[in-house]
């Protein structure tokens, strides 16, 4: 059986590795890590927050705990993403300016969108 999970892809664990047996008896806890990541960043229904927003918002913030493999994963999604735009990938870096949140609105920078709580 061949273990394939984001967990395993970012930490760069092969089906050859060393720990591979020991992950196995772990199958179920990479499966459900792996539906998390699923159900935050592409949720069936991503009500307020689309996809790419969730993958641009991922990247800038893995961008800015200085985690340069997680920001590729997390760019590479926004790449995949049909919704994304030239405009949510400057939200994902985070050398463009961003303000507090405001109420049920975010700003980062010139860029807004709506958070209903209901849909977070």
């Amino acid at each position: 059986m061949e273990l394939d999970s984001v967990i395993l892809r970012i930490a760069g664990i092969t089906n050859r590795s060393p720990v591979t047996s020991k992950l196995h008896e772990r199958q179920e806890i990479l499966d459900l890590s792996e539906n998390s990541h699923e159900a935050v960043l592409r949720p069936m229904d991503p009500g307020g927050l689309s996809h790419a927003l969730r993958a641009a918002l991922a990247s800038r913030m893995s961008t800015m705990n200085g985690d340069a493999t997680l920001t590729a994963h997390y760019r590479a999604l926004l790449q995949d993403d049909t919704q994304g735009t030239p405009e949510l990938s400057r939200i994902a870096d985070p050398a463009h300016p961003r303000r507090r949140a405001s109420g049920s609105r975010l700003s980062l920078g010139m860029w807004t969108c709506s958070l209903p709580h209901h849909n977070l």
